[in-house]
């Protein structure tokens, strides 16, 4: 059985198709990530997460 409601309408104008927002949240160390920053899917999650991780890498790469 299908969920109503269970994703909020999303078609390709309303931008999702574009770039996720990013991972930086503006403070140092700080990151964000989940299905908000791109589209609401488990693959809109899994892509932001990815995102921040790399961010995370490259901040902690260059803090050393």
């Amino acid at each position: 059985d299908r969920i109503p409601h269970a994703q909020p309408a999303q078609s390709p104008a309303d931008g999702l198709a574009a770039e996720p927002q990013s991972p930086a949240s503006g403070l140092p160390g700080l990151f964000l990530a989940g299905d908000c920053r791109h589209d609401a899917s488990l693959n809109g999650a899994m892509r932001s997460g990815r995102l921040a991780a790399e961010q995370v890498v490259r901040f902690l790469m260059e803090g050393s």
